[in-house]
């Protein structure tokens, strides 16, 4: 039973070995094939990736080269400009293709960085890589870079625009130039023409002295002739004391006349009157006798020392003074000292002056009695320039006497007492009430440095050819507004050429041209402004003429087409050029001009609350208007540039001497005000605040002068092409 089982379980083993050693070859064989197949896949893989990475390298770096020629190229005069293209080849494998295009497609309008759109250039550069053994296998590797315009410099100004840096106004025409109160013009000041400055209003015709005054006294008694005869003896003998023999025989009041230079305050002997200097210059050396410490000198025009209202009641009256004419005056009278209304002599209460209206022209000395009999005048003597005279006029009662030195030189019968009157002042060197004009200048500088607003007419220097400043705008400017006058040469030619407005411009050698759109005859309630796309300059052209109205606003700037002319007759008008980004070594940018016409700029009334930043420049003339106050009113920050300047008066100011001597004498008599010219504000509904202003920009923009006809920047000298900044880089 053994035997058997065991012969049966070994014969199924025999069948199966044959079998098994073929499925195990199989298997074997397959598993080879596969091993096979495997390392197959994986060189065949191996190679596609060393080639996929080969083509890949060879094309990056054909975009390199690309952009590191493109980069060379823009900053080389050869560049061809935006929408040209570089292409080449490196090797047999590779080439690069570049696009160079205006602009930056990251920058919307809502981005910050949106005005610099027109000085970035997107450059482009696609590099690509061919399989040698089969063409249609290729690479390819893009890099992108966008890069911004460095400028470094502009076409060169003509000689004179250069000049134009150094003023705000600038007239250079030989022709006249006028200029009306209230303006307000802020730096330097060049001008031509023969200047008319105020000659309207406020109006003078008073009787300024011009020349020296010293020991100026007033007595309510009547001084003998042996008293007088006393003074001129200390004045002629060393080792007198004139003050003192003044003083022994009991004055009123004494100015001396003898502070330092600068001082503003007339010192009264007496204590009993103080004066105050207004344009009168103390601490002369020119004196008329040795013990004398210094005299007051009196340029002519509006010069005064203003000693208060006091009155001489009594029927007796001294007054006398030493004074040396410079020049005589192309004028009635030249007035000493004296208390007066105005300049009418019937005004006069009492007054001792020089007078030319003797049969035979000569100067006399003259005297103005107004009594409770009536006013009385008396001119005697005979009087030369150049010398020191000693003047007394003496009232008795009873007669009137003029003396010169010491000597009786004529007299009047004449009677009853001196009259009092509180609005009549005692001035020394005019006649009260003084120049309206000198008053409203000089109180409109007082009040700028009494921090009560700054109404100046002038801040800073004026140059003119000697002679263009008449010598009375001269005495107003210095004395008064306290600002400079400086001589220049003649220099007549128009600083720049200004041709027919361009149609289209450039900003940078090979940049995009960029039309000049023209805008309409009239502008009202609009705003044209730069567009950094289409005109990022915000230039704008007509074809003619063009008038401002309501509410209109410029962001650039206006050419005015030959023969146009330029009205702002329209409320709010806003004007204000682009300012260029900063050239390369500047710490100052460039605005362009506001206006460049060949033509006439009229602010006509109406034109309220006008306002332009930046430089106006006319071929003709510049006129600002009559109109009544605040009608019209323009603020210019940034240069006038012109070659004729009219500033014309305002219509519903008066412009009678009368009405003005009555004015100052109204406002000397109140106390309310400090100031005349708000006194004139506030009591008699004029408006001295200016309604020109003409001042630097705030920002301390330079005024470019751009060459139409080329680029705005170009390749600086010495250089050998633009500059760029790469801002941004991508590569994929």
């Amino acid at each position: 039973m053994k035997t058997a089982l065991a012969t049966i379980s070994r014969k199924p083993s025999a069948f199966r070995r044959p079998g098994m050693a073929v499925l195990l070859v199989l298997m074997m064989v397959a598993m080879t094939l596969a091993v096979a197949f495997a390392v197959s896949r994986v060189q065949t893989t191996a190679l596609f990736v060393d080639r996929n990475h080969r083509l890949r390298a060879d094309a990056r770096t054909a975009a390199h080269i690309g952009m590191s020629i493109a980069l060379r190229t823009i900053h080389t005069a050869s560049w061809a400009g935006v929408g040209s293209s570089l292409s080449g080849s490196i090797g047999s494998n590779s080439s690069y293709q570049v696009t160079f295009q205006a602009g930056d497609p990251q920058l919307t309008s809502s981005h910050p960085d949106y005005p610099k759109l027109p000085y970035r250039v997107t450059i482009t550069s696609v590099g690509t890589a061919v399989d040698e053994a089969d063409s249609r296998v290729q690479s390819s590797h893009t890099i992108t870079a966008v890069v911004e315009l460095v400028p470094q410099a502009t076409t060169a100004w003509p000689s004179d625009w250069n000049q134009v840096q150094a003023h705000q106004v600038y007239q250079w025409a030989d022709v006249p130039v006028l200029v009306e109160l209230p303006v307000q013009w802020s730096g330097s000041i060049w001008t031509q023409g023969s200047v008319s400055f105020a000659p309207s209003y406020p109006t003078d015709d008073s009787f300024p002295f011009f020349g020296h005054l010293d020991e100026v006294a007033v007595f309510n008694k009547a001084l003998s002739d042996f008293d007088l005869l006393l003074i001129q003896l200390a004045a002629a003998l060393p080792g007198t004391n004139v003050a003192q023999a003044i003083l022994n025989r009991g004055p009123l009041a004494y100015w001396r006349l003898d502070e330092p230079a600068g001082a503003s305050v007339a010192a009264d002997a007496k204590n009993f009157q103080p004066g105050k200097y207004f344009g009168a210059k103390p601490g002369q050396t020119q004196v008329p006798f040795g013990s004398s410490a210094g005299s007051a000198y009196f340029d002519g025009f509006n010069d005064a020392v203003d000693c208060g209202n006091f009155n001489v009641t009594t029927s007796q009256l001294t007054l006398l003074c030493w004074y040396r004419v410079q020049q005589f005056l192309n004028k009635n009278d030249m007035y000493l000292v004296g208390k007066a209304l105005n300049d009418d002599t019937k005004k006069h209460l009492w007054s001792l002056m020089l007078d030319t209206k003797g049969k035979s022209g000569d100067w006399k000395l003259k005297a103005v009695i107004t009594t409770t009999s009536g006013t009385k005048t008396l001119t005697g003597g005979t009087l030369t320039s150049g010398q020191w005279y000693f003047a007394a006029l003496v009232y008795d009662g009873a007669k009137i006497r003029l003396y010169l030195n010491g000597l009786e030189v004529a007299n009047a019968s004449h009677s009853g007492t001196l009259l009092a009157d509180s609005q009549a002042r005692v001035f020394i060197g005019d006649c009260a009430p003084d120049s309206a004009r000198a008053r409203l200048l000089r109180d409109c500088w007082a009040m700028a440095q009494a921090g009560q607003g700054d109404w100046r007419s002038l801040i800073g220097t004026w140059k003119a050819p000697s002679g263009k400043l008449p010598a009375e705008t001269v005495a107003l400017l210095q004395d008064d507004l306290r600002a400079s006058v400086q001589n220049i040469t003649v220099n007549t030619s128009a600083p720049v050429i200004i041709g027919a407005p361009i149609t289209g411009y450039r900003l940078y050698p090979g940049g995009v041209t960029y039309m000049v759109p023209a805008v309409g005859s009239v502008l009202s309630n609009t705003t044209l402004a730069a567009d950094p796309q289409s005109n990022p300059l915000g230039i704008f052209r007509t074809t003619g003429s063009i008038e401002l109205q309501d509410n209109v606003t410029i962001r650039g700037t206006l050419l005015v087409a030959s023969g146009g002319s330029v009205k702002l007759k329209g409320k709010n008008i806003n004007w204000e050029p682009i300012l260029l980004p900063l050239v390369d070594g500047e710490s100052r940018a460039r605005r362009l001009p506001a206006l460049v016409s060949p033509a006439t700029l009229e602010i006509e009334p109406g034109a309220q609350n006008g306002f332009i930043r930046g430089a106006i420049v006319t071929g003709d003339q510049f006129r600002f208007a009559a109109a009544s106050d605040f009608s019209n009113s323009l603020q210019i920050l940034g240069r006038l540039v012109a070659k004729q300047i009219s500033c014309e008066k305002r219509s519903n100011w008066p412009t009678d001497a009368s009405t003005w001597q009555n004015y100052c004498r109204d406002f000397l008599s109140q106390t309310q005000t400090a100031y005349f010219p708000l006194w004139l504000k506030n009591y008699r509904s004029l408006r001295p605040e200016p309604q020109l202003v003409i001042a630097p920009d705030p920002s301390g923009s330079t005024d470019h002068w751009p060459d139409w006809m080329q680029p705005i920047f170009v390749i600086a000298s010495g250089k050998s092409g633009l500059r760029w900044n790469v801002i941004r880089w991508n590569e994929s």
